[in-house]
């Protein structure tokens, strides 16, 4: 038999399975009627019971604690993870992934970037003329500054791509040559068997010549543009857990290990 048509719990006669469990569950019911406190503790327990892992979004205030309290009443209480103890840095961790399932892609890197820092964006004041000139900017941005990133095998994370930006050599500096980080890494840090591969002459080319000498209006639009995007997730709880370095979290021990986070 399939392991999904193990059966979870029973209502009534009527079995439910994993099967139905994993295309989804609502519960309705008026504020106060017990949803929480009947099918659905009733279903957490069940899950703990089979040794269940997954992701619990805190909504309410006393989520957190709700689960904690599940966890210690079926003895799972080491299996729980706080979100607020570790760290995660998303952009490595895509990187990192076998490149069968699109690790390793760039353009994969820019387009799951822009999809989290432009979560909170207010969509009502978006479609203004200029708004694809722009964001196809930010894109060229990225992409160049992830290649450098990848190829001089450092961290890829929020604080390294936004120090490349805001270093990238200008043409009203006294020399496009004058060191910077970005500027290191192209011309020093950077092995030399990759400077003569077509990502590494596109990004040269990008830094030195192109972005260099782009009118100082347009570049530091571009910049303002991937600053502003970049800004919710380089302060606070944010920057401490997904701008890390190194990421404590491993997303694979929540369905390999039945962890929950």
């Amino acid at each position: 038999m399939s392991v999904l048509e193990t059966e979870i719990m029973n209502f009534e006669g009527n079995s439910w399975t994993v099967r139905d469990a994993s295309t989804g569950l609502i519960c309705f019911g008026m504020t106060g009627s017990g949803k929480s406190s009947g099918p659905l503790r009733s279903i957490a327990m069940r899950y703990l019971e089979l040794g269940y892992g997954g992701i619990v979004f805190c909504a309410k205030p006393d989520e957190c604690a709700t689960w904690i309290a599940y966890a210690r009443e079926k003895s799972r209480e080491k299996d729980i993870i706080l979100l607020s103890r570790e760290t995660f840095c998303f952009l490595d961790y895509e990187f990192s992934r076998p490149a069968d399932s699109g690790g390793g892609q760039v353009e994969n890197l820019v387009n799951l970037y822009l999809e989290i820092v432009n979560m909170g964006k207010d969509k009502r004041n978006s479609g203004g003329g200029n708004e694809e000139y722009w964001n196809n900017a930010v894109k060229q941005l990225l992409r160049n500054a992830i290649t450098i990133l990848q190829m001089a095998q450092q961290p890829i994370n929020i604080e390294n791509i936004h120090e490349i930006i805001v270093s990238a050599p200008s043409a009203s500096s006294e020399t496009v040559e004058e060191k910077g980080y970005c500027s290191n890494l192209l011309d020093v840090v950077i092995p030399r068997e990759f400077c003569d591969t077509p990502e590494y002459q596109i990004a040269h080319t990008f830094f030195y010549e192109e972005f260099a000498y782009l009118d100082e209006r347009t570049r530091s639009n571009t910049i303002s543009s991937f600053s502003v995007a970049a800004d919710s997730m380089q302060r606070g709880e944010l920057a401490r857990c997904f701008s890390a370095e190194q990421s404590t979290l491993q997303l694979e021990d929540l369905y390999r290990k039945g962890k929950i986070l």
